[in-house]
């Protein structure tokens, strides 16, 4: 049987085929120089190189434009420390006494033991209430003591954001979801401070820390 030698590679082929079985290379056409082949897909590499750079991907990797987000609108917050405190002591001066009394025999009756357990729930719950700087009313929440009367909305906060905590500076951010800009709240009392930070935990805000360069110093107990 006639056999077809490939003109690229000398490759015997059968005399049907139209390429080459080894090398691939058309059988009826003049083999193409290897040298060639290098030169021809430089330029498509080029190509599709520039093309990457150009999708809209690799575009979005580019840093994004800050510009364009809300400046924060700040409120500071003062007072609220002291009965915060109390709050923590009342329950144990009341308890306190109690155990004082019955130690001297002032109380006789079992009447008086259930005052006193209602007095050292109630007390530090009352303190804490009326010493908070911030207050909820159904779902919306606002600050005492700021100077401003404005009520935010809490279905709306995204996360509260701790950007200082040490002895000096207490600052929060609190951002929004809808188009309102972030809420950025100073206090000049850590017990106030906590007592938000509290509140807004148990009502299941995300509470973002902050960073190992915000918190510096020691915040105390």
């Amino acid at each position: 049987m006639a056999k077809t030698v490939c003109k690229n590679c000398g490759h015997k082929n059968p005399s049907s085929a139209s390429v080459c079985e080894n090398c691939g290379n058309f059988l009826f056409e003049e083999p193409k120089p290897v040298s060639s082949g290098v030169s021809q897909t430089a330029p498509v590499v080029e190509q599709e190189t520039q093309m990457q750079e150009t999708e809209p991907g690799n575009m979005q990797a580019q840093p994004e434009n800050t510009t364009s987000q809300q400046a924060p609108v700040t409120i500071k917050v003062s007072g609220g420390g002291i009965l915060q405190q109390l709050s923590t002591l009342s329950g144990f001066a009341i308890l306190g006494v109690f155990f004082v009394m019955e130690y001297m025999g002032f109380l006789l009756d079992a009447y008086y033991f259930i005052i006193f357990l209602a007095l050292i729930f109630a007390v530090p719950t009352l303190l804490r209430k009326v010493g908070s700087v911030i207050t909820f009313s159904g779902l919306n929440f606002s600050f005492r003591n700021s100077g401003s009367a404005d009520m935010y909305p809490l279905t709306e906060v995204d996360n509260v954001k701790i950007d200082q905590y040490n002895r000096v500076d207490q600052t929060m951010t609190i951002n929004f979801r809808d188009s309102r800009p972030p809420l950025q709240v100073e206090f000049n009392s850590i017990m106030a401070f906590r007592s938000v930070i509290v509140a807004f935990s148990r009502r299941r805000i995300p509470i973002i820390p902050a960073g190992p360069t915000s918190n510096t110093g020691n915040a105390g107990p």
